[in-house]
């Protein structure tokens, strides 16, 4: 019996910390952005990853557009998506949601996010929306790491949904 108890005791203090271990590991800085945030600016780390959440319904003609370009040698687009703002509107065509846009810092620099809620169509049509921040990356860039690790080539995709080859950790 006792022995039992001490095989349970040995196994659960080792799932612990490996759990514990994982979960460290594979903790990544995230900062996440709204509609509110914008006019802000922020310092981020090279290595560290910032999620903008868009309110947005498509039916209406309205999309987010990069009114500017961002500089894709400081920030790597990972993620470019739209979701249903609820779960039960996930089945509905026409339900509003949410633009996600999801970036890597990769480089030290000055950086920049500037869109805008418009009709395409419309030439100097309505700017239903803005979204302009300004980030101020620091750290060493991505390829300055120096340690000798091969990093594996990731797709990455610019404004325009254009492909741009950038090694990565992931």
């Amino acid at each position: 019996m006792k022995k039992d108890f001490y095989i349970h005791s040995i196994l659960t203090v080792l799932f612990s910390a490996a759990l514990l271990f994982s979960c460290g590991c594979m903790s990544e800085k995230i900062l996440e952005l709204s509609e509110k945030d914008s006019g802000r600016t922020f310092q981020v780390e090279t290595g560290s990853f910032i999620t903008v959440k868009l309110s947005s319904n498509p039916t209406t003609g309205y999309q987010w557009k990069f009114a500017s370009p961002f500089d894709p040698v400081l920030l790597g687009l990972c993620r470019d998506s739209f979701i249903s703002s609820s779960a039960s509107d996930r089945m509905k065509s026409g339900a509003p949601g949410y633009r996600i846009l999801k970036f890597e810092v990769i480089a030290p620099g000055k950086a920049s996010l500037d869109l805008q809620y418009v009709r395409p169509w419309e030439r100097h049509g309505n700017i239903a929306k803005h979204f302009q921040v300004i980030f101020y990356c620091t750290g060493k860039a991505k390829s300055d790491t120096g340690d000798g690790e091969d990093l594996l080539p990731t797709a990455r995709r610019d404004q325009h949904g254009n492909d741009i080859r950038r090694k990565s950790l992931f």
